[in-house]
């Protein structure tokens, strides 16, 4: 195996390229689960060590996918979250406020609504958040994930449904 400092600065600058071109927007899937700045960082530095690996056995695909890029920074995402839960231990239970209490009612629902994605699965979440979080649209969802249109909306209305279920069983 090929040491990083045995290779020429064309391909570092190669890679380079790959990494600023996925950093933002893995960022904001990664910030939009975590809500922290220092955990975020963590997770994106190992999923650009994955990616790094993968373009490493085969640059072309790197370069010419976005949805495999892609789907290799989510899949070290969740490595991460795994790692976390492990090291965390059993979550407490979730205590809903009730949305319409007062002035902190945009707030309140901002983290309702957070923890109601944490409770779909995670391809309608990650749908969802890509679309309404990072504002693209279902095509370019689509392409960055390797689905078609058709599939993409299909997700789309199913976790505005799943979303809907969770919030309505919250309530009573």
């Amino acid at each position: 195996m090929t040491d990083e400092r045995s290779k020429g600065p064309e391909d570092r600058a190669g890679f380079t390229g790959v990494a600023r071109k996925h950093w933002r927007p893995f960022y904001r899937y990664a910030y939009s689960r975590l809500r922290d700045h220092a955990e975020t960082q963590d997770a994106v530095q190992c999923g650009l060590i994955k990616l790094h690996a993968a373009w490493t056995a085969n640059p072309g695909l790197v370069e010419q996918s976005p949805a495999y890029a892609f789907r290799v920074l989510v899949n070290a995402f969740r490595d991460h979250l795994r790692s976390r839960r492990r090291e965390s231990g059993p979550v407490a239970d979730v205590d809903v406020p009730d949305p319409c209490a007062g002035p902190e009612h945009r707030v309140v629902t901002l983290d309702l609504l957070r923890w109601a994605l944490a409770e779909i699965p995670e391809r309608h979440a990650e749908i969802f958040f890509l679309r309404h979080y990072g504002g693209y649209s279902p095509g370019e969802i689509g392409d960055r994930l390797g689905l078609g249109t058709p599939t993409v909306s299909t997700y789309l209305s199913s976790a505005k449904r799943l979303l809907l279920e969770v919030l309505k069983a919250a309530e009573n």
